[in-house]
């Protein structure tokens, strides 16, 4: 979660050893796309569009909220895309005891 953080305040994402050779990257877009996730690139299909995905999620209603502590950590205030809330840790402990559903968190 945090190097995905760090990645989004303008880092460079960098996939996991297991999966970062070629025929896999394009498998993961080629199989996401067909689960219904907004994924691809829209230039290649073949590719990873990860702001695309952000931005799908937004749409469709998924509150997308950093981690406090981590955003102070990596100082990306005011680098995460528009699709990322930040917010206190009051506010983020609030959202997810009223959240059905949690991916990820501190």
């Amino acid at each position: 979660t945090q190097e995905a953080l760090a990645a989004l305040a303008g880092g460079s994402f960098r996939w996991s050893p297991l999966l970062e050779n070629r025929d896999t990257k394009i498998k993961v877009s080629k199989n996401a796309t067909a689960m219904g996730l907004q994924i691809a690139s829209e230039k290649d299909k073949r590719w990873i569009d990860i702001y695309r995905l952000l931005k799908s999620a937004k749409e469709a209603g998924i509150s997308l909220m950093a981690c406090p502590l981590w955003v102070q950590l990596l100082q990306g205030e005011g680098k995460l895309p528009p699709e990322i809330s930040t917010v206190d840790s009051q506010t983020l402990f609030k959202e997810m005891n009223q959240a059905k559903t949690i991916i990820g968190g501190f």
